[in-house]
């Protein structure tokens, strides 16, 4: 996300990240330690206002929301791309039919 930030910057463009810690002084001594310069909010948990807004069950969770408020993408854990489509690619193998030799 710091690499994101930081390439996106000036640009109409906002990363906001959004805290389930409990405790207000860990997650203030996160963003110092890893330099998280862009917006931040604590939502405190998983019962917060914004993760029962977004269904969030599992973190990390990554929303891409357009200029109109319209949710473009959802992402759940810190895979990327790639990993995604290795196991998409994975799945859809298994479900081909074995090859003759030869084939």
């Amino acid at each position: 996300m710091r690499e994101i930030a930081k390439k996106f910057q000036g640009q109409p463009f906002v990363v906001l990240s959004v805290s389930l810690d409990e405790d207000e002084q860990k997650w203030k001594d996160f963003i110092v330690k890893n330099e998280m310069s862009w917006p931040q909010c604590r939502d405190g948990g998983f019962t917060g206002p914004v993760a029962r807004m977004f269904g969030v069950r599992a973190i990390p969770a990554t929303y891409t929301i357009d200029a109109d408020g319209v949710l473009q993408d959802e992402r759940i854990g810190d895979a990327s791309v790639e990993g995604k489509l290795k196991k998409l690619i994975s799945r859809a193998r298994e479900l081909q039919p074995p090859q003759k030799p030869g084939q």
